[in-house]
């Protein structure tokens, strides 16, 4: 018997290509016809006298003669057609499918003129005709002359032939892949048939892998598994497929040491145990079963292994006693056959949360795609709750989109989160929600999904509309508050003051946030007696207005003031602060520029706040508080009169901090000079590139809230200034929605200071991050306006800035032409205005224009003398691109060895200062180079590590799936068939 692991054949033909493909032919219509057809099917490309090649950059052969296809763009017109061929795409479907959303100005005439030489080259070889027929084009050719439609025959019909046969023909199928398919043209439906062609020819290797197995071929398999497992050490298939040859060849410790590291990495990274078919295969190899011996077999389907699984639960609470009725009660509604939402409801400091996490960590093993968790902040005294398109964002990219790839538009993004939960088994447990609409975009629609929602509102829209299931959480039973409060002062205290106990509880009315402070407290004063804590409850309750929890037998207010009375005055003070704070956490040196003390004074300060449960510590360094008792310290700060000050102090901390941070992201902008840092507003400096940037990453939220938070209190020039430090990090971690949301503020600030200066940069800043999301109409509007400012204030380096990224928009938009006359206007800026690291940039972006429209000298002779400026300057970042621009106009003049060693010199200075990206660019392109002189081993040695440093960065899902196809491809084409 074969391992559960190893597959059988599918039985079904696939016959869909990508999105918008309509006539990927199947294995019964290309089988039909002639005896011709069915020859060439045990043909390979040697005997053809007609190739057409997409399995490896386009090419097109008669009688071995290459056919000269022009430029990639227009090559992708003919891969558009030959996807679909002898069959009608629409003029519309081809420029979707050459340009996305961004056609050309003049999109059709371009395309038309693309037809039209594409016509001339093909019927010239005498290759294939294309025609135009009810208003699209139609290739005529014969299906089986194009390697992808061989390549989906074979692999078809291997589903369903016997063993022998089969192996034929996904041999045959897997040889015809050489590379990637015109990797220099972007576009997203190339980039979607890249991928899909990827994912086929890998799963098809791993098809003839099963088939080799069954052939007793283990061995042999030996020579190439653990480089495959290498490259992909996450996939339990082809661990299980290794595992399996080494157990057959004699190494049954080897095998077992493979499980033991895939288990490792399984847990450390994903949180997740190793699926059941290999904890089987595991259990047979440990006891040396021999049902593993027999190379035949019946063999059960492996489980499908998802992208990215999401473990974004926060952890379970540390005390969480009673609610066993709860508990079943959720067990009880998860049982249903459309999506299981369940909504706990009940009043603030019931302990909705804690119930849900609970019951969300006790079934985990129910939910083995994944967790989604988002607070969406629906009670937050001082913010608004969280947004839908927050909200999916988040989750988007927990699932694996780059921040980037996010559509812009609310339905966009719902149908792609819905597809990519479809058919999955996830828990989504959305905390904390306002009302229904809140989480209607939110919802999956798989039926294999659960969705559990908090919420202080009953949510019945959802129970009229989506069926879901309602549990009200009341009160604690006596018997139950009781056993929450011993949980913490232990039974023998319990037991000798059981009355002031109960009268303690009483006065909690049930409520387990309103139990825990009150035992925090206790326990944090063994010494005195509960009589005391009781005496002193009863003396500060009803002297306020009732709190408003929903519920009148509990009054938390009388217990926060009572915790509140006992801190001491640098406690209670840092309490109230805490309201001004925009959330959601706080570091201590941010709570130190509140309170205007030395962080070193501040740190006992916040453990005091953390011992009476007023204040949590989530994770070290990081403190936040409840939404209720961040309300009731909003309140208290509303009458303190040093409120202002103290935000003041606030904003210029972390002002002063994110424009320390910036210099070190950013070493030669031109950054602003700032005030004086406040008193008792102390910054905190980091030391390098790698300090800023983890700071920057951790403050994040708290940042674009403050931007948010001074717009509101007419603080305008923090508002600009914030936005100003952030666009760096926020440009290099491709966060264009947050971009967009800091500087529209900023531009409103600017705008009320009539500062024109700062509504040029706001404008130039929301151009770039609308040009990244596709806005092209909003993304020219920003710019142009941009310019009009710079050029109203006479400021030439502004323009340019502006000019070039208008450059960018035009190639973006496929007009290289256009972009070459923007990046040399931004050089002439720059030149006049005696700006050189400016000028050295701008020299750059002209190069890789040239080399774009095929100039490959002039693009040589521009990155060489951008190349002197930014050595000359000491622009270590500006000559690392230099280098790597340099490399490929070099490439391009056939140069290769040369071109390589630009690209080590790139690698160097970016390992150097420490830019990862910039880093896996260049040895992407160092393997890039290495392959076209012949040396593979060494291309994928470099892409290899290249694939490495992607995965450690975050949102790099895209640039790891091209480099792992990247990898395959090569590594099979430098193989035997």
């Amino acid at each position: 018997m074969s391992s559960p692991l190893i597959r059988p054949p599918l039985r079904r033909p696939e016959t869909r290509l990508v999105s918008g493909t309509k006539a990927l032919l199947s294995a019964h219509d290309l089988c039909r016809g002639t005896t011709r057809r069915k020859h060439l099917l045990l043909r390979g490309d040697d005997e053809m006298s007609m190739q057409f090649r997409l399995l490896g950059g386009l090419e097109v052969h008669v009688d071995q003669k290459s056919v000269d296809l022009g430029h990639p763009r227009q090559q992708c017109v003919l891969v558009s057609l030959l996807v679909d061929v002898n069959t009608r795409v629409s003029t519309e479907q081809l420029l979707e499918r050459v340009w996305g959303d961004t056609p050309p100005k003049r999109g059709r005439n371009t395309l038309y003129s693309y037809l039209s030489r594409l016509r001339q080259a093909l019927e010239e070889a005498g290759a294939a005709t294309i025609n135009r027929r009810d208003g699209g084009y139609v290739i005529d050719v014969d299906p089986l002359a194009v390697d992808l439609h061989r390549f989906t025959l074979w692999t078809n019909e291997a589903r369903t032939a016997e063993a022998p046969r089969a192996r034929f023909l996904l041999e045959q199928a897997v040889s015809l892949r050489r590379g990637d398919l015109l990797p220099q043209v972007d576009s997203p439906w190339l980039n979607e048939l890249r991928t899909l062609l990827a994912e086929r020819h890998r799963a098809a290797e791993m098809d003839l892998t099963d088939l080799r197995l069954r052939c007793g071929e283990h061995t042999d398999l030996l020579s190439t598994l653990p480089r495959q497992v290498t490259r992909h050490p996450l996939d339990e298939r082809l661990v299980g497929q290794l595992m399996l040859a080494l157990y057959r060849s004699g190494q049954q410790a080897t095998a077992l040491d493979h499980y033991e590291r895939i288990r490792r990495a399984l847990a450390e990274q994903l949180g997740a145990d190793p699926s059941p078919p290999l904890r089987q295969l595991h259990r047979h190899i440990l006891t040396a079963d021999p049902v593993l011996a027999a190379p035949d077999g019946p063999r059960a389907p492996a489980a499908a292994q998802p992208t990215v699984i999401p473990r974004q639960l926060p952890s379970p609470p540390s005390r969480f006693t009673a609610r066993e009725q709860d508990m079943e009660a959720l067990d009880l509604h998860d049982e249903s056959d459309s999506v299981t939402i369940l909504v706990v409801g009940g009043a603030g400091g019931m302990g909705k949360t804690w119930l849900a996490l609970r019951w969300a960590h006790d079934n985990l093993d129910r939910f083995p795609d994944g967790q989604l968790f988002v607070n969406l902040q629906g009670f937050e005294p001082s913010e608004a709750p969280v947004g839908a398109q927050t909200a999916l964002r988040s989750f988007l990219e927990a699932l694996g989109v780059a921040p980037h790839a996010v559509p812009t538009d609310l339905n966009a993004q719902i149908g792609l989160y819905r597809s990519l939960t479809s058919d999955k088994k996830i828990l989504i447990l959305l905390d904390n929600a306002h009302d229904t609409e809140q989480v209607l975009p939110l919802l999956p629609g798989s039926l294999t999904s659960t969705v559990v929602i908090t919420s202080r509102h009953r949510l019945s829209g959802l129970t009229v509309a989506h069926g879901a299931h309602t549990l009200t959480l009341r009160p604690l039973p006596a018997d139950d508050s009781l056993r929450l409060f011993t949980s913490h002062l232990g039974r023998r205290r319990m037991a000798e003051e059981s009355e002031s106990a109960s009268e303690l509880l009483d006065l909690c009315g049930g409520m387990p946030l309103a139990i825990s402070i009150l035992a925090a407290r206790a326990a944090a004063q063994p010494e005195f007696p509960l009589a005391t804590l009781t005496d002193d409850l009863r003396q500060v309750r009803n002297t306020l207005d009732a709190f408003d929890v929903g519920d009148t037998t509990s009054d938390i207010r009388a217990v926060l003031t009572s915790s509140y009375r006992t801190l001491s005055r640098p406690a209670s003070r840092l309490f109230r602060l805490f309201g001004m704070h925009p959330g959601p956490d706080t570091s201590l040196t941010a709570a130190a520029a509140l309170a205007a003390e030395p962080p070193k004074h501040i740190r006992a300060v916040l453990t005091e706040l953390v011992r009476a449960h007023l204040v949590t510590e989530e994770r070290p360094g990081r403190y936040t508080l409840h939404d209720l008792l961040r309300a009731y310290a909003v309140e208290l700060v509303a009458d303190d009169a040093t409120r202002d000050e103290a935000f003041a102090r606030l904003v210029d901390h972390y002002l002063h901090t994110a424009h320390a941070c910036d210099r070190f992201l950013n070493v030669h902008q031109d950054a602003d000079p700032l005030s004086p840092p406040l008193t008792g507003s102390v910054p905190w400096l980091p030391d390098n590139h790698r300090a800023a940037h983890s700071w920057f990453t951790t403050e994040h939220p708290v940042l674009t809230n403050l931007v948010n938070q001074t717009h509101a209190a007419h603080m305008h020039t923090y508002t600009w200034q914030l936005a100003t430090t952030l666009s760096t990090f926020l440009g290099r971690g491709s966060h264009w929605h947050d971009i967009i949301a800091v500087f529209e503020a900023a531009l409103s600030a600017a705008i009320a200071q009539s500062n024109r200066a700062e509504q040029a940069r706001a404008h130039r800043e929301l151009g770039c991050a609308s040009m990244e999301l596709g806005l092209v109409s909003q993304a020219h509007a920003h710019l142009e306006q941009s310019i009009q400012l710079c050029r109203t204030l006479r400021q030439p380096q502004g323009e340019g800035h502006t000019q070039l990224l208008l450059g960018y928009l035009w190639e973006l938009q496929g007009d290289q032409e256009r972009a070459l006359r923007h990046d040399l206007l931004a050089l002439s800026l720059f030149e006049a205005a005696n700006d050189e690291i400016c000028r050295a940039r701008a020299l750059n972006a002209a190069g890789w224009d040239y080399a774009q429209l095929g100039r490959y000298e002039e693009a040589a002779d521009n990155c060489r003398r951008a190349l002197t400026l930014h050595r000359s300057l000491g622009d270590h970042r500006g000559e690392a691109n230099a280098w790597d621009s340099m490399g490929y106009a070099l490439q391009c003049l056939g140069d290769h060895l040369e071109a390589a060693d630009c690209y080590r010199r790139a690698l160097a200075i970016n390992r150097e200062i420490g830019h990862r990206a910039n880093e896996a660019q260049s040895l992407e392109h160092l393997g890039d180079a290495h392959h076209v002189t012949g040396d593979l081993q060494e291309a994928r040695a470099a892409w290899r590590e290249a694939a490495a440093l992607q995965e450690a960065l975050p949102h790099r899902s895209a640039e790891v799936a091209r480099l792992t196809t990247k990898i395959q491809g090569r590594d099979r084409s430098a193989e035997p068939a």
